[in-house]
């Protein structure tokens, strides 16, 4: 395995946003997915290069500028990527909190991006257990984000990881959402939110509550 284009150079020749080779190293990830790790010599590889990669992802590289940002996400979804499909979802836990750097910057496409990340991490059953970490910063964007796209992805996170200790919280701020949407649109959220509503039965009088509430903002 070459890891010449995780490796820094003096040479700035193959510098682009201050990263060397980085187009070579996202193919490098993708091209991990598709090996079995079960052989030594190749697990050898994949621990150097998450190594290399999450020194990377990690370093200070004092931009960041849209470019910039956009190439570092790049590598890290890729990285994350690799990790869940080789169980190697130890490494994610060491990059976890770079996914969470756009939630405090206006850049609605790589935030939309950094959730779609954290869902496929809440679904993994080798990192559920990260879950806490990511809650309350998911509602917050559900509650307070501008863009309404950005909003739906956390909605359908929220619907995904509600549980009875959750429930209560998450799903006021689902209501409020879907008076946010199109009124066409608000058919699906609604009906998620019914199902949130019965599944994590809180008591008679919040369920009712609840749903006058839906109604009410529906029409």
């Amino acid at each position: 395995m070459n890891l010449r284009s995780i490796k820094s150079s003096e040479d700035t020749s193959d510098l682009y946003y201050r990263f060397y080779q980085p187009w070579t190293l996202i193919k490098l990830l993708s091209m991990f997915r598709l090996y079995n790790f079960n052989e030594s010599f190749l697990n050898n590889s994949l621990r150097n290069i998450c190594e290399k990669v999450i020194l990377l992802l990690e370093k200070p590289h004092g931009s960041n500028k849209p470019h910039h940002l956009n190439m570092k996400f790049a590598i890290l979804f890729e990285f994350i990527s690799m990790c869940l499909k080789t169980s190697s979802s130890h490494y994610i836990r060491k990059v976890v909190t770079i996914l969470t750097e756009p939630f405090e910057r206006d850049e609605p496409n790589l935030k939309g991006l950094a959730l779609s990340c954290i869902g496929k991490i809440l679904k993994s059953e080798h990192t559920c257990d990260i879950l806490p970490n990511f809650c309350m910063k998911i509602i917050n964007i559900l509650k307070n984000e501008k863009s309404i796209h950005v909003r739906r992805i956390a909605f359908n996170i929220c619907y995904s990881i509600c549980d009875q200790l959750t429930v209560e919280e998450i799903v006021p701020e689902m209501i409020d959402f879907v008076a946010c949407c199109p009124f066409l649109e608000q058919q699906d959220p609604a009906l998620k939110i019914t199902l949130l509503a019965e599944k994590f039965l809180v008591s008679s009088n919040w369920y009712v509550d609840s749903i006058v509430k839906l109604l009410m903002t529906c029409g």
